[in-house]
């Protein structure tokens, strides 16, 4: 998933159902990835924590000239493979 610190709550609320579900079936797993657009420190703490996969490295990741940070949001997705590589997503 990705967002930016504004809507973070969403992404939390989003990772913890996750977790919650899988933890209630038996042998499961998941790695939940996760593009970082502007997270404070305390946020990104907070994925750690969870041992989320986080890319911090939107610089690297073309984007429309102009286009306010959140747009990677949007545009990110065909880069995946390439920014979480040996997953299917």
């Amino acid at each position: 998933m990705a967002c930016d610190a504004g809507f973070f709550h969403q992404a939390q609320a989003c990772i913890d159902t996750l977790t919650n579900c899988i933890a209630g079936i038996a042998d499961s797993a998941i790695d939940i990835a996760f593009v970082a657009i502007g997270l404070t420190k305390g946020q990104q703490d907070w994925l750690e924590a969870r041992q989320v996969l986080i890319f911090k490295g939107l610089r690297e990741l073309p984007c429309f000239a102009g286009a306010p940070d959140h747009a990677y949001a949007l545009t990110c997705r065909p880069y995946l493979p390439w920014i979480f590589p040996g997953y299917d997503g």
